[in-house]
């Protein structure tokens, strides 16, 4: 009798359908965004404790039916400047390739702010992983926030990263001006590891190839 039912479940990209432990941190992400004008939060905790998996739910269930949010989902360990990160927004928020060859940062960051104060139906939400790669790397994080936050006064704004004390090396202003909901996620409980275990067992193995123990 073969073992695996389906070797994907079992790899480190499944992504599952229902997280079987963080599923109150994605309906509590959720909600917060739907009925505050302009939420922040900071998910902080070691690398493995759900925090970025957690985040793409909360971003696909805001996305369901169409929706009335625009996501901007960036990764600060590959978008460390401003450049970069102006890109990804641009690229994001129009839904089609932003070409900055031969621009100065003046232009780049001037088509940002066209972008940015269109009006448009759905609210913006950023998403900012690893965001201490952003505020720590030699690129001012000032420049690259700031704008974004002047532009969008009733965007939300999630960000993502292994250091709990990250808000802390922010701009003073900044810190006041996000205002985060300070989420610190503990590591996994042995009975949650159990759960998660347990989920995979079922979708990956075949029935009868294992046990409880």
């Amino acid at each position: 009798m073969g073992i695996i039912k389906d070797k994907f479940v079992l790899s480190h990209n499944y992504k599952p359908q229902q997280l079987p432990v963080r599923e109150k941190l994605v309906k509590e992400v959720v909600s917060n965004i739907k009925t505050q004008n302009g939420y922040s939060a900071l998910l902080s905790g070691l690398t493995g404790t759900g925090k970025t998996i957690s985040v793409e739910k909360a971003v696909e269930e805001l996305n369901k039916g169409g929706g009335k949010f625009l996501i901007v989902s960036i990764n600060c360990s590959e978008c460390k400047n401003y450049t970069g990160v102006a890109k990804k927004i641009i690229e994001d928020v129009k839904g089609k390739h932003y070409d900055e060859r031969g621009k100065t940062k003046s232009q780049v960051a001037e088509d940002l702010k066209k972008v940015l104060l269109t009006k448009r139906k759905k609210i913006l939400v950023f998403v900012f992983d690893e965001i201490d790669k952003l505020v720590l790397s030699k690129a001012d994080h000032q420049e690259v926030l700031f704008p974004i936050l002047n532009s969008c006064s009733n965007s939300s704004f999630i960000l993502i990263s292994n250091d709990t004390n990250i808000l802390s090396k922010l701009d003073p202003r900044l810190q006041s001006r996000l205002a985060a909901d300070i989420k610190n996620i503990p590591v996994y409980q042995p009975e949650e590891n159990y759960l998660i275990l347990e989920q995979r067992a079922k979708l990956g193995l075949e029935e009868g190839s294992y046990d409880e123990a």
